[in-house]
């Protein structure tokens, strides 16, 4: 099974992380480690999960 997600970097606390969602809805997006705001988009990515 092929989950669509989306990479982001944070500009405060250098984290990336993907949230699961579709590629048109990346409005609300913060930070999990620090909560700001001001993230990188860093493009479409793919998680495929197997049995």
């Amino acid at each position: 099974m092929n989950i669509p997600v989306h990479v982001y970097g944070c500009e405060d606390c250098i984290l990336v992380f993907s949230v699961e969602q579709a590629l048109e809805d990346q409005s609300g997006i913060c930070c999990p480690q620090c909560g700001t705001e001001k993230i990188n988009d860093l493009g479409p990515g793919e998680m495929i999960l197997r049995r």
